[in-house]
């Protein structure tokens, strides 16, 4: 316009918009939403003013598949974006009859304490250790590989820590107790029992019983060689002359005063 001395114009301006807005949504919802190297949400997004130009968007979230796209932002114009990350996890599960200490899995440890464990984890090659809670339980050992979306699911009984002993005895065909039952005439061979400690009573006729405590190692045969005493000069009566019975296994020997 030209203005010329002692004219008034009068002038209205417009003012176009050099900005339009944003709406971002995303699955799964707490995925982190950058745009051009900025981080902006954890989740959905919107901008109601964002300046008029070309972006670059980054979604991106753990065991998912980052997600890149380029919009634009055009004036006085609304962009939505509807993004969904694509997974890129399979899922374990772990079921036992009792109660896990840990679960081990490419050396990291998770923590047990109950019955069921389950995971999301990245696919790939794992070696997998379960101990159990039961000292006297092996630990579980698999490996095996996880695939994008697959579940795999691991039904875990634990194996007995198993020993065995035998006992042979001087004199033989004694008998012998463990924790109170009789396992036969010795020499015997006890198999099979869980690692540990045990109460071990032998007895035989005209010896005194024998109790110790014998041990039970993992994947051992121990052999215990036990000697009796015989019964010597047991008193069996004592009178007030004085007069003295004894017995040597089961024999009298006589009397004196």
């Amino acid at each position: 316009f030209n203005l010329k001395t002692g004219d008034a114009i009068d002038k209205t301006f417009e003012l176009k918009p050099a900005h339009g807005s944003l709406v971002v949504t995303v699955k799964p919802e707490d995925a982190m939403i950058t745009i051009d190297g900025k981080e902006r949400a954890a989740g959905d997004f919107t901008n109601s003013m964002m300046a008029s130009g070309t972006y670059s968007l980054k979604a991106n979230k753990r065991l998912y598949k980052d997600l890149v796209q380029d919009f634009a932002i055009k004036d006085g114009e609304e962009t939505k974006l509807e993004l969904e990350l694509e997974k890129n996890f399979g899922t374990i599960k772990i079921s036992t009859g009792l109660p896990m200490e840990s679960i081990v899995l490419n050396d990291i440890k998770y923590p047990g304490s109950s019955q069921l464990f389950s995971l999301d984890t990245e696919p790939g090659f794992y070696d997998l250790l379960v101990n159990p809670m039961d000292s006297k339980s092996k630990p579980f050992i698999e490996k095996f590989e996880l695939k994008v979306d697959e579940t795999l699911n691991f039904d875990v009984k634990f194996d007995k820590r198993l020993g065995n002993i035998i006992v042979s005895t001087e004199p033989q065909e004694a008998d012998v107790y463990l924790e109170g039952v009789h396992k036969g005439k010795s020499p015997v061979r006890i198999d099979n029992l869980l690692i540990g400690d045990y109460s071990l009573k032998i007895e035989a006729e005209k010896y005194i019983p024998l109790n110790q405590w014998v041990k039970v190692e993992e994947n051992k045969d121990l052999t215990y060689d036990l000697t009796l005493s015989m019964r010597n000069f047991v008193l069996e009566n004592y009178k007030k002359n004085k007069n003295y019975l004894y017995y040597s296994g089961g024999s009298t020997l006589g009397a004196f005063v």
